[in-house]
């Protein structure tokens, strides 16, 4: 009769199991239904009590964190806990192309230029195509548009970028990033105007070193959001030929360093009764 309760050491279970500093760590003791458990969590902080419980780290390090029934039986468990992930800088990842128009079966080769990234991840726009080096060949089986998407991280920065190659079928000669344009969309007629306030806007936004975060708010701000249709046009313009670059691929790609915009043409429409900006077009030369 006056033998001792015999203990049974109860179990400690916890979530996340590597933990940073000021994340939460919730903690739950098994092997019991006794809701008077005592928890030590190791760094000197004041004990409490229940089933479940949460603590946050402030420090880094192993600590061993005890639970004690009523009974006085004790199970301990170590917990890691690591420093606070250093916050990531957005940037706007700079992608070359060896060429952005290529036949069918013609290799083509991306690299990545970003300063401060360590680490790459290409979609390459066909079927399955992925690498994680920074730089890497690829050849395309069939014609069209290819969207190349890049993300890349390191030395606190992260961000992710887009570049479209042109696939030409085999027997047709490709004109480098080459667009005639007809006689409906010739800018030289007119129809497009510069507007001094909002197109110097613009200009300081296309040349600013993150061009797409910095000139998209301005094009929203002038109806885009109403679902107007904003095509983004980019052109070197000689008025006899007509003709003119893609903005994605000469702007947001491999020579996005080597142009300036210097000049916007604007063509408005009317959506609601507000005059909105229904076309765009970017001109550009050449830095050297």
């Amino acid at each position: 009769m006056n033998a001792p309760v015999p203990c049974v050491e109860p179990g400690i279970v916890f979530a996340p199991e590597m933990s940073r500093i000021g994340e939460s760590v919730i903690f739950k003791v098994t092997g019991t239904d006794s809701a008077a458990v005592q928890w030590d969590f190791g760094d000197g902080s004041a004990s409490i009590k229940g089933t479940i419980v949460s603590h946050v780290y402030s420090k880094s390090g192993k600590f061993t964190v005890l639970v004690k029934t009523n009974q006085g039986c004790v199970a301990g468990r170590v917990v890691s806990v690591r420093d606070k992930e250093p916050e990531l800088k957005p940037v706007f990842p700079v992608i070359k192309l060896s060429s952005t128009t290529v036949t069918v079966g013609e290799m083509i080769h991306v690299d990545d230029l970003t300063p401060g990234a360590k680490s790459w991840h290409w979609e390459l726009g066909e079927g399955e195509q992925q690498s994680n080096e920074r730089g890497v060949s690829v050849f395309y089986s069939t014609p069209g548009k290819k969207e190349i998407n890049l993300s890349v991280r390191g030395d606190g920065i992260y961000g992710s970028a887009t570049a479209i190659v042109t696939v030409k079928p085999k027997g047709e000669i490709p004109v480098k990033d080459k667009v005639i344009l007809t006689p409906k969309s010739n800018i030289c007629d007119g129809t497009y105007v510069y507007d001094k306030t909002i197109c110097e806007r613009l200009k300081a936004a296309a040349n600013s070193s993150n061009r797409d975060a910095a000139f998209r708010p301005l094009v929203q701000m002038m109806c885009n959001q109403n679902s107007t249709h904003v095509k983004l046009n980019v052109s070197v313009f000689d008025c006899k030929t007509y003709n003119f670059y893609d903005f994605r691929s000469k702007l947001s790609n491999d020579e996005q360093s080597n142009w300036v915009v210097d000049s916007v043409r604007i063509r408005w429409k009317s959506n609601d009764g507000d005059r909105c900006i229904e076309d765009l077009y970017f001109m550009i030369s050449s830095r050297k």
